[in-house]
């Protein structure tokens, strides 16, 4: 067997252990509301009045995730890189033997920074960028200069071997800069990962989701790259066992200590400067989470968009309170993909069927 197919498999073994053992296998850890752009499309509604936990709380909560098996560790924000303990909180991770993910917009990252994050050795630093173009990218940032600092950031972790990730959130302001973004991630040597999915604020407001990109205009999005497709008709959300992670191997953790099952199902199982991580994961709403399967769902049985469905449990609790029901902005996605897939089998047959007829023409 191919060492690498072999290892694949193992892998996934492992992966599948941890959901059967209801294992928090990956965890992801807001630090911080605090921010210092101000994104068009934040779903979150800034700080509050309460303390972030402090240096120690962080290090217990990292102490309680290893106990309990987590390995993967998601530092996120707002911005991390705001909050002036970030490296120290970080460095402790890697004490304790996390891999580390990073998500950031590294405007505020400078040499000595780089450095300190190529002594942390992360997985990955995965850094939003929303255009190739300067012009495009501050129209959603809403801060003059953040373009620059942030391809910047892109050169000073290259340069010391940094595994860095483009990531970006399409919506009308740059529903065209797809090319543009794919070409810079070329040029750096990074990966490009993306999402279409701009979701509903934290203080219940839809009015971010104004932002989602039409269908019409998915459509156009979606046809010329067929790559998009791959997997899709594999059974789609029938095929989810479990349904989702969150809750099985996942969990998510806010800056003042509430934990939830993932960012956008923000149903509040406790926080950990009350109760122990281990007693808020085996609490009712992580239990009844485990116990839900795909027949229980509401319209999606008998849904012919199921195979083309990527359907986040999350987004429908937080679209309508609804756990059981379907996601509209997974609707549409489902939809967009179906229609982008017949067009482009119809213009594949067409294609065929003219080469048949000229090479029928060719030998006569």
């Amino acid at each position: 067997m191919n060492r690498q197919t072999e290892g694949s498999d193992l892998y996934e073994k492992i992966v599948e252990r941890t959901v059967d053992k209801f294992i928090p296998f990956k965890a992801d850890w807001e630090l911080t509301y605090g921010c210092n752009l101000k994104c068009i499309h934040c779903y979150q509604s800034g700080p509050d009045s309460r303390q972030e936990l402090s240096t120690q709380e962080a290090f217990s909560c990292l102490d309680q995730l290893a106990e309990m098996g987590c390995l993967y560790l998601t530092l996120t924000g707002g911005e991390v890189l705001t909050r002036e303990d970030f490296f120290e909180i970080a460095g402790y991770a890697r004490e304790k033997d996390f891999a580390i993910r990073i998500f950031t917009n590294a405007t505020l990252l400078d040499e000595a920074g780089a450095d300190k994050i190529k002594k942390l050795n992360p997985l990955s630093v995965e850094i939003s960028l929303y255009s190739a173009d300067q012009a495009v990218h501050e129209s959603i940032t809403g801060v003059l200069g953040s373009f620059a600092r942030t391809v910047n950031a892109f050169r000073l972790l290259k340069e010391r071997g940094v595994h860095t990730v483009v990531k970006t959130t399409f919506m009308k302001p740059n529903a065209g800069e797809f090319d543009g973004l794919q070409k810079f991630s070329r040029e750096i040597d990074a990966p490009f990962t993306f999402t279409f999915t701009v979701i509903p604020t934290l203080d219940n407001s839809r009015e971010v989701t104004r932002l989602r990109i039409p269908e019409a205009k998915l459509e156009e999005m979606f046809i010329p790259r067929d790559w998009m497709f791959e997997g899709v008709t594999e059974g789609g959300v029938r095929s989810f066992e479990p349904l989702c992670s969150a809750g099985f191997n996942s969990l998510y953790i806010s800056p003042y200590g509430e934990v939830f099952p993932c960012v956008t199902l923000r149903q509040d199982c406790g926080n950990i400067r009350e109760t122990e991580l281990k007693d808020i994961w085996g609490s009712g709403f992580f239990r009844e989470l485990r116990g839900i399967s795909f027949k229980d769902l509401k319209g999606c049985a008998d849904c012919q968009l199921a195979a083309y469905c990527d359907r986040c449990a999350g987004l429908a609790w937080l679209e309508d309170k609804d756990l059981y029901g379907p996601s509209r902005n997974d609707c549409t996605l489902a939809r967009v993909r179906k229609m982008a897939m017949d067009k482009q089998e119809r213009s594949n047959h067409g294609k065929k069927e003219e080469e048949a007829l000229s090479k029928a023409q060719d030998s006569l």
